[in-house]
């Protein structure tokens, strides 16, 4: 690290922007109207076909929001540089179709080819007709060139109540295979407000572009082509003309009738196809605002090198000038009119330079400055409770002492739950982030959301290296299955993974045999140099997409046999002091710095850290979770991964308690689980249950042998059951150890998903433990929590009941699962005269059923 010298920040004084309520938002759909009307401007006659879907899905989905009658433009085939005259007429008939499929008044849809003086003037009249109690919401699933001439035609006063919406770099103007007259830069100065909502092709594209897709990429998608709404095969039939799974652009108007910023197939078909249709999810809980998207760039340019490790590929760089700034209100859809917000500035400062980031907000200085040195990386500086008020002026101010690219990224909002006098009031843990997974503080053995209700995990392990699955590019980071493995569990309800960061064969692990490098995430995998910043920031994208899906990620930072055999040792021991190798640090340093801000994470240490390695290492792994707890200032769950005391592997003397009073570690991930039935299988956790004492939680990673189906089922509960979180090892292509997800069937993901759904909703879990003599009628196994009266049982063989002993008269409510394919039927005040009680299950049922039972008072 350089010596800096010190720069003197000038407080800039900035104006205040005082708005009244025009600005603020709680919608604009609160699940019943809808306060505006809607725009919509779409290409789809050159380049991609993705619109031949989009644009029918799209207006399906206003369709069954109920809020047809509130689009008052729609333009398409808006590429005005270059068409495709059989493209024109493909795209035309999707959005003709639908909108006759689906009521919409025909007067509305422009064909920018045939009528573009009509679509200009169209956009320019539902500009003049805006106002506060009538805003426009305009999304741009095309170029920019045709909106943008339309909102200049338009009064520039009336342009303050006009949102625009969109989520492609490549329709805002930034395609570097194709040349656009205008971007988004030229939209943004007109006066509207720009909202950029995530790229909605992470999850909404089901297949890579520029090739036909796959048979298995369609199976999301089946549920078109099977719906007895006869609306539905036919935005299937449009996705099949245009040969590839993808409907991207509909997210953003899902996004404008949900404030939800990750949609995907299953949520799509909860609304199109059985009309399930709730208030939105308000406010939004992370609200970021690109730097290249800032009404004023003072002595900053978009700098476009599509550098995967930014947002949207876009960043902002300082010019040739010692100083600059960006600024813009703050006006965003689903968001509080006035809250507190820890807020991230994503920023990139190289290490021969001095520079100071400062954040405004409301004209008011927050926060102490940040001297900032990220050498060729990216970095955060984060600004703890900010009361931030609709239309407030955000400003970033950098200062350097060189001349040199000083870049920012974005400005991201984390909304904090609390009022200004009671910045912790519902927490549960002060230092955590609002819904994050946390150790319960009143019960260790469980997981709670910091905040909300109980967390129960179920999901999938054994990935081994898919972090490192795929070609490398020569930055390191991976063009693989990742992203494409992920997409398929979304919609399935499971919620954890886990992932290994070192897996590198050459040391011991699990990675591949290569010559590329694999395994490990330092500069061209010389464990002797520096971490590489590109697959890092991968990693990030990857698990940010996880987290945001609502699915935990375990990050393991070794995997099994690291370090340990004696021909494949890197020699990482603790020095005299007991302190960690400096390179070792360097990686644990860098990997939480980067993902401590996820909610729904969970550190482990190694996947099995009493496998072969001699009881000398547990002092190494204690002092890894002190590096983490030292790091972390908001605490995740740190993991250990143990094997089973039956595992011929297992190092003598290695066994839990040598773990269990340390308050480095909140949960062992039990490995190597060898049960033959689910019976065993409950008793194997029943064991852990009751060595644990309380003191931790405890998870099923990898049960042998590997299994599926009804047995997988089954000892998936069996453990569940027994109080512990369940995670199962899927196949694997031995050639490389990356999931065989691929021929895994949806089935077998969403039975955990049932799991943990069920579970999620049982709001005394947390205090529940197994009580199996409480069992009666057909009931085999039993958690309880018998001072609150909240009980749960579970058969796989029941044919016809499921009870409970002695319980205490009163009225009850009873949630049933059919636990093979998710059914569920709720009864309730049901009224029991008390003593053994049974139930006898709904009709239809199968014989594996779960039973919530739950007293509730009787007024």
């Amino acid at each position: 690290m350089t010596n800096r010298a010190t720069i003197t920040c000038a407080t800039l004084a900035l104006l205040r922007l005082f708005l009244t309520n025009a600005y603020s938002h709680s919608g604009p759909f609160d699940g019943a109207s809808f306060k505006g009307r809607i725009a919509y401007s779409a290409d789809g006659n050159f380049n991609d076909k993705d619109d031949w879907a989009s644009s029918p899905v799209a207006l399906a989905t206003f369709a069954r929001f109920g809020v047809r009658h509130k689009l008052v433009h729609f333009d398409y085939n808006s590429i005005l540089t270059d068409t495709d005259p059989n493209w024109e007429k493909t795209h035309e008939a999707s959005v003709l179709g639908a909108a006759k499929r689906y009521g919409y008044d025909p007067s509305v849809f422009y064909d920018c080819q045939k009528d573009l003086e009509g679509a200009i003037g169209s956009i320019r009249d539902a500009v003049n007709a805006s106002s506060a109690d009538n805003p426009l919401y305009f999304i741009l699933a095309g170029p920019m060139q045709v909106p943008l001439l339309g909102i200049l035609k338009a009064k520039p006063e009336k342009r303050v109540f006009v949102y625009c919406i969109s989520h492609s770099r490549w329709n805002d103007g930034y395609a570097r295979n194709f040349t656009f007259k205008k971007n988004k830069r030229d939209v943004i100065p007109s006066g509207v407000n720009w909202v950029q909502i995530a790229d909605q092709n992470r999850l909404l594209s089901t297949s890579p572009y520029g090739r036909p897709a796959k048979p298995e990429a369609w199976a999301p998608w089946h549920w078109m082509r099977d719906s007895t709404d006869s609306n539905l095969p036919f935005l299937w039939e449009r996705m099949r003309v245009s040969t590839r799974p993808d409907c991207s652009d509909a997210g953003m108007a899902w996004f404008l009738m949900t404030g939800d910023e990750q949609a995907d197939p299953a949520k799509l078909r909860e609304v199109l196809e059985y009309g399930r249709i709730s208030a939105p999810n308000a406010p939004r809980q992370a609200v970021r605002i690109e730097a290249e998207n800032f009404r004023s760039l003072e002595n900053f340019v978009v700098e476009e090198r599509n550098d995967r490790r930014t947002s949207h590929r876009l960043s902002v760089s300082l010019t040739d000038h010692s100083s600059g700034r960006i600024r813009t209100a703050f006006r965003e859809p689903y968001t509080a009119s006035e809250a507190r917000y820890d807020v991230d500035v994503r920023y990139s400062c190289p290490r021969n330079a001095q520079c100071r980031l400062t954040l405004q907000t409301g004209g008011i200085v927050r926060g102490e400055g940040k001297r900032a040195s990220t050498g060729e990386g990216w970095g955060t500086y984060t600004i703890h409770d900010v009361p931030i008020r609709a239309g407030d002026e955000i400003a970033v101010e950098v200062q350097a002492d060189v001349t040199i690219p000083i870049k920012l990224d974005y400005v991201q909002l984390n909304y904090e739950d609390r009022s200004p006098s009671e910045a912790t009031r519902g927490l549960d843990d002060p230092d955590a982030l609002p819904g994050q997974i946390i150790t319960d503080p009143e019960n260790p053995a469980w997981l709670r959301y910091n905040g909300g209700g109980p967390v129960f995990l179920a999901g999938i392990g054994e990935p081994e290296n898919l972090l490192y699955d795929g070609k490398r590019n020569p930055d390191g980071s991976r063009d693989g299955k990742q992203l494409k493995l992920i997409r398929r569990i979304l919609g399935t309800g499971i919620n954890c993974v886990y992932l290994i960061g070192f897996v590198d064969v050459r040391y011991g692990g699990d990675g591949t045999p290569s010559k590329d490098g694999t395994g490990n995430p330092f500069v061209n995998s010389d464990i002797e140099g520096d971490i590489d910043q590109d697959i890092v920031t991968q990693w990030d994208h990857w698990i940010t997409t996880l987290d945001e899906s609502g699915i935990a990620t375990i990050f393991i930072f070794y995997d099994d046999l690291i370090d340990v055999l004696a021909d494949k040792r890197m020699h990482w021991d603790l020095d005299a002091n007991g302190e960690l190798h400096p390179q070792e640090k360097k990686y644990i340093d860098a990997v939480v710095t980067l993902l401590k801000p996820h909610r729904r994470l969970i550190w482990c240490v190694n996947e099995s850290a009493n496998k072969d390695y001699s009881v000398e290492y547990v002092a190494r792994w204690k002092r890894i979770a002190q590096r983490i707890r030292e790091m972390d200032e908001y605490r995740h769950p740190i993991s250990i991964g143990l094997v089973t005391h039956t595992d011929p592997n297992r190092t003598p003397n290695s066994s839990e308690s040598r773990y269990a009073d340390d308050s480095r570690f909140d949960q062992i991930l039990a490995q190597h689980i060898q049960a033959e039935i689910a019976d065993q299988m409950h008793d194997v956790f029943l064991g852990y249950w009751n060595e644990s004492q309380g003191r931790y939680n405890v998870m099923l990673a990898q049960g042998w042998p590997i299994v599926h189906g009804q047995d997988a089922r089954k000892k998936s509960w069996a453990a569940a059951m027994a109080g512990a979180y369940v995670m199962h090892a899927m196949p694997t292509r031995q050639k490389n150890r990356v999931w065989h997800m691929e021929r895994t069937p949806i089935t077998e993901f969403r039975s955990l998903g049932f799991l943990a759904r069920f579970f999620e909703s049982v709001t005394e879990l947390t205090r529940m433990s197994p009580k199996d003599t409480l069992r009666w009628g057909q009931t085999k196994w039993v958690l309880a929590d018998e001072a609150d009266g909240a009980y749960v049982a579970y058969s796989y063989e029941a044919s016809e009941n499921l009870g409970i002993r002695n319980l205490a008269a009163g009225t009850y409510r009873l949630q049933w699962l059919d636990c093979a394919n998710g059914r569920s039927e709720v009864e309730n005040r049901v009224s029991v005269r008390g003593g053994d009680t049974t139930w006898p299950k709904p009709s239809g049922f199968g014989s594996e059923a779960a039973l919530y039972v739950r007293r509730v008072n009787d007024d």
